[in-house]
């Protein structure tokens, strides 16, 4: 370990050079499989529905006649199952605070849970309803508020976290504020400082039963309804939107095609950009372990005087390349503590099992290199002939 520490002192711009390389692979690395695991989840989460026959459609209406998945199915005689994100409006008694409340399933919010300014995710509480709420609106974690739905049921609702800009929420907006893309984004909406001005909370399905909150599926709604193949064709569809009041989004089979195609998207992109940093991650670690012997040789050499072998020499440059490997992360940590608060706040940046484990694989690679090259690069060299030329320079 000393031998090691004063190695690497002598060698400091070097493995400060080497660290920096170790740590932009890293970076790499998880900024891109943060992004394919992004839209992986939150395909998943609409993927059976989606994979099943079906259409996707949205209330357009003031009086809403498929407020809950009864009458839904009073209207889809012959569907299997509907699915989709209900809401309630809740507004104070007086109406000069109007806000919209999403609820949440349990499995949505576990799987994709809004990401968060600051605070927590809803909880059960005896006393109060739980709710995420949007930023922006003057609200803030602990606000506790006596709102109204449309029948005049009152509920005290506490804000337990602050829901961040730039991100996705699951279940549509107010009118105007999405695109439809062809894919599971058409169930959602991109929430950002230009969404609008009507505050909206967030809180679980289990939370709203605990409390009998009278939730329905509204104008913001989504709701997937599968029924069996050839069951209704695109003229009836549209007669029945016609007659009931709400607007066909698309059907499940191209909006399951268009979900693969954009999560696959990413992959295609990403696949050379892996290989590039593959091949950097492993010309990084021969080339960086060879100057660091190449530099180092005299003192290997020394070593060997001493009673030392060569395989000795080997394992002091482990040890070596696992003080870069402790450098490059914590300037990982400093790169996204920094990017978090400022070029990265717009991105999801998650640190998921795959991840993990390709950045595993490479600090594996790097030291199985930072072993296997020294030996390589002296197994050949007299010990003698090493001190002649070294003394010689």
């Amino acid at each position: 370990m000393k031998s090691s520490l004063k190695l690497f002192k002598r060698n400091i711009i070097v493995n400060i050079l080497i660290s920096l390389q170790v740590a932009i692979v890293i970076a790499l690395v998880i900024l891109f499989t943060s992004a394919v695991m992004e839209r992986k989840e939150y395909y998943k989460v609409c993927e059976d529905e989606l994979s099943s026959s079906g259409v996707v459609i949205e209330p357009s209406t003031a009086d809403i006649i498929m407020r809950n998945e009864d009458e839904v199915l009073d209207v889809f005689t012959e569907a299997t199952n509907v699915t989709g994100i209900k809401s309630i409006g809740l507004n104070t008694e007086d109406y000069e605070f109007q806000s919209i409340a999403k609820i949440y399933p349990d499995d949505i919010m576990e799987i994709i849970p809004p990401r968060l300014e600051k605070g927590h995710y809803p909880k059960y509480n005896s006393d109060f309803i739980e709710c995420l709420a949007a930023d922006g609106f003057g609200l803030s974690i602990g606000d506790v508020l006596e709102l109204y739905d449309d029948n005049q049921e009152k509920y005290k609702v506490k804000v337990c976290g602050i829901i961040s800009f730039n991100q996705y929420i699951y279940g549509k907006g107010v009118p105007g504020l999405y695109e439809n893309h062809g894919d599971y984004r058409d169930l959602c909406y991109l929430f950002t400082k230009s969404s609008g001005d009507k505050p909206f909370f967030i809180t679980t399905q289990s939370i709203a039963d605990e409390f009998n909150i009278n939730t329905f599926f509204r104008y913001d709604s989504s709701i997937i309804v599968n029924f069996p193949e050839n069951m209704y064709n695109s003229d009836t569809l549209e007669q029945m939107a016609y007659d009931y009041g709400f607007e066909i989004i698309g059907n499940n089979d191209s909006l399951n095609k268009g979900s693969i195609e954009y999560v696959n998207e990413q992959l295609y992109t990403l696949l050379p950009l892996s290989i590039v940093i593959l091949i950097l991650t492993i010309f990084t670690a021969i080339i960086s372990s060879m100057i660091i012997i190449m530099k180092n040789l005299k003192n290997f050499a020394i070593f060997c005087l001493c009673g030392e072998t060569w395989r000795y020499c080997s394992l002091v440059n482990i040890v070596n390349f696992i003080f870069i490997l402790i450098i490059s992360l914590a300037l990982d940590v400093l790169f996204f503590l920094v990017g978090k608060q400022t070029f990265l706040s717009t991105t999801l940046v998650n640190l998921s099992k795959i991840s993990i484990l390709v950045c595993v694989g490479i600090v594996t690679l790097f030291i199985i290199l930072s072993a296997i090259v020294p030996i390589l690069v002296v197994k050949n060299k007299q010990l003698k002939d090493v001190l002649k030329i070294e003394f010689k320079q």
